[in-house]
């Protein structure tokens, strides 16, 4: 009996960006890591939140630093 239910798939599943396709080659299966990274969503919302910061790297004030 596997420990794993289809609830707690799907669970799993959504908590990763693209899960079913690549936005430039179309529906993919990823197999493991040489087939392409997934990304967890909360890693895309927090690159969003740093991204979002209009200021340059390495300028001398708090939000470049």
């Amino acid at each position: 009996m596997s420990a794993i239910t289809p609830d707690l798939l799907d669970n799993i599943r959504s908590q990763f960006a693209q899960i079913d396709s690549c936005p430039v080659q179309g529906q993919r299966v990823f197999f493991e890591n040489a087939g392409g990274a997934l990304t967890l969503n909360s890693v895309v919302d927090c690159s969003k939140t740093y991204a979002a910061i209009p200021d340059n790297q390495g300028r001398d004030n708090p939000g470049s630093h």
